[in-house]
């Protein structure tokens, strides 16, 4: 067919222990305040900013029952998501520079 493969860049993907103490701090920083101990962390496989810096991770809440909005015609997210987003966000850099992880 007369077509040629030349790869320009490849990022590799993106792996994290369960239990790896960056995925655990995150973690116990939506839980904490949330108060949600009951909902699993989970990943999705789009090409992110942390797939081009070693130990890193990207993070971000999508509440259970909200609706999934990134990326689409007139996304959004409601204020007091927004908010508590924010202070997950405060608690989990506390969490990363203090190393704190307990309880």
């Amino acid at each position: 067919m007369g077509c040629a493969l030349k790869m320009a860049e490849h990022l590799g993907p993106i792996y994290f222990k369960r239990d790896d103490e960056v995925i655990v701090l995150l973690e116990k920083a939506y839980r904490d305040v949330t108060g949600d101990m009951e909902s699993e962390p989970f990943t999705v496989g789009a090409a992110t900013f942390a797939r081009t810096m070693r130990n890193t991770v990207a993070f971000g809440p999508i509440f259970p029952g909200q609706v999934e909005m990134s990326h689409l015609p007139n996304e959004f997210i409601a204020i007091e998501d927004l908010d508590k987003c924010t202070e997950i966000y405060i608690r989990a850099l506390s969490n990363l520079l203090t190393r704190e992880n307990k309880g």
